[in-house]
């Protein structure tokens, strides 16, 4: 007896909603699947948001992405129809100091979770010219950059907006900051005017950290920050960052002071995870719980499994405090350090939230002498739901109740019982032998997929698969917004 799977193009994972066999997704894009069918929600737009610390001693980190970011591109357009529709949003750390906000040095002028749009630190002469030009306060390149807000080319832009400078907040609070830009409808909060429109409710989100300090996101009435204690001796001890350790993180045989990390010199401690008890004790001086963000993230797409988390941080491994032998104020050491500048505190919080997606979370070492392998690896990941994977293997129509053979370059489609269809109707297979113009669809070999086989969705015709690229470039890529189903008798 044969089933049905509906797989739409784009994304690999699906939500389970029930369905019926041969019909459309519905309206809402959702997906399901029921007894022997399987629906896929698939699409052609990626919203990155890029969360930059602007605060001291990230000149190098900045410098280093930039300089890869075009490696992070290239990896995004090394699919059928190369760049998916992208909205790329850059933010800052900066979100104040709670109740003391306009008093702390740095502090006074958080960015609230807004999207930068143009130049702060940039040096580069390019930057003169190369801006957003629409009116949106995020960079918008569409139909594989035919579309585009922006003078000059992509890699420029980001760059020239990306190098948020170093004169922010000290007390960085990256996942508040990301929530703030995004907003968080369930809650009450909006993001601010400037990012209306930046996230789309098909696209796959990618928000992407850059760090060498862990999270120290507090409530907008942390009593954290009081800058009247900065003794030693004093209730929160001095004003620095050790204050987000001590009220945020505990580790294992800590009992005293409810978990809190001691003000002397101790090390290394081991399994270091956010201290949320604390907050439920004493939440005007602690850091908001992690387990907040952790829902947060698994929300903030009406999809289940439409975002990705990333970190460039340090590993919370060594975790080690040092006394100053003339002040006697305790720090962190640092976990990890480059040949070529960045440095690194210990991110636990940060490697904990990356760990609550699974495999949708990429955690790497902020101490890297170059991200040009990382930023090739984050492209991969975020990349990976527009290879199209097929979830099953459709039916051999040759060998009723058996799987096709896996193909050696693509699957005939007279072996296989398959129709397509996007919002303009059905779509046809391609011609295996090549045709020169024109949308259609091909099942190809995918030894990286588990099943072995892709879908691939071609807008300007197809070539001998012999070519290497079966979906040659053109100007019709993927619309934004596009939806594309494929139906297939399933053994």
């Amino acid at each position: 007896m044969s089933g049905r799977i509906a797989l739409a193009t784009g994304l690999f994972w699906g939500v389970l909603v029930g369905c019926g066999g041969g019909r459309s997704l519905p309206a809402d894009g959702g997906g399901g699947q029921s007894g022997n069918a399987l629906d896929q929600q698939l699409i052609a737009d990626v919203d990155v948001l890029f969360v930059i610390k602007d605060s001291a001693s990230q000149a190098e980190v900045q410098a280093d992405l930039v300089a890869n970011f075009p490696v992070f591109l290239d990896g995004l357009g090394a699919n059928d129809n190369g760049l998916p529709n992208l909205h790329l949003g850059v933010i800052t750390t900066s979100m104040g100091a709670g109740a003391f906000t306009a008093s702390i040095r740095g502090c006074q002028y958080p960015d609230f979770g807004n999207l930068v749009h143009d130049v702060r630190a940039a040096i580069d002469p390019v930057c003169s010219t190369v801006r957003i030009t629409g009116s949106e306060h995020y960079i918008v390149a569409l139909a594989n950059e035919s579309q585009t807000n922006y003078s000059g080319n992509l890699s420029d832009v980001f760059g020239c907006i990306a190098q948020v400078g170093s004169s922010g907040c000290g007390f960085e609070q990256p996942f508040a900051a990301a929530r703030a830009a995004l907003g968080d409808p369930q809650m009450g909060l909006t993001p601010p005017a400037g990012n209306q429109g930046f996230l789309r409710d098909r696209a796959l989100l990618a928000v992407l950290m850059f760090m060498d300090e862990d999270d120290c996101s507090v409530p907008s009435d942390s009593m954290l920050f009081d800058p009247s204690q900065n003794m030693l001796s004093d209730p929160l001890g001095p004003l620095a960052s050790f204050r987000c350790t001590e009220f945020g993180i505990t580790c294992d045989g800590l009992t005293a002071n409810n978990g809190r990390i001691p003000r002397t010199a101790g090390g290394p401690y081991s399994n270091c995870h956010s201290n949320d008890a604390l907050a439920q004790i004493d939440p005007l001086h602690a850091l908001t719980p992690l387990q907040f963000f952790v829902d947060y993230f698994q929300r903030v797409k009406a999809l289940p499994g439409h975002e990705v988390l990333a970190a460039f941080a340090a590993h919370p491994q060594p975790f080690s405090v040092a006394v100053d032998p003339v002040t006697q104020f305790p720090s962190l050491l640092h976990s990890c350090s480059s040949s070529n500048g960045p440095i690194g505190d210990p991110a636990v919080r940060i490697k904990q939230l990356i760990d609550s997606l699974g495999d949708r979370g990429f955690f790497t070492s902020v101490c890297q002498n170059s991200y040009h392998n990382s930023m090739a690896g984050l492209a991969r990941l975020v990349g990976a739901p527009l290879r199209n994977c097929l979830q099953a293997v459709p039916a051999d129509v040759a060998n009723p109740g058996q799987p096709v053979p896996l193909p050696d370059g693509a699957v005939d489609p007279n072996r296989v019982s398959c129709t397509a269809a996007d919002g303009a109707g059905a779509i046809a297979p391609c011609n295996l032998a090549g045709q020169p113009s024109g949308t259609c669809w091909a099942l190809l070999s995918a030894p990286d997929c588990a099943t072995g086989i892709r879908a691939a969705v071609c807008r300007n015709g197809f070539a001998a698969i012999s070519s290497g690229q079966p979906c040659p470039p053109g100007p019709n890529p993927a619309p934004e917004g596009d939806r594309v189903v494929l139906h297939c008798a399933t053994p």
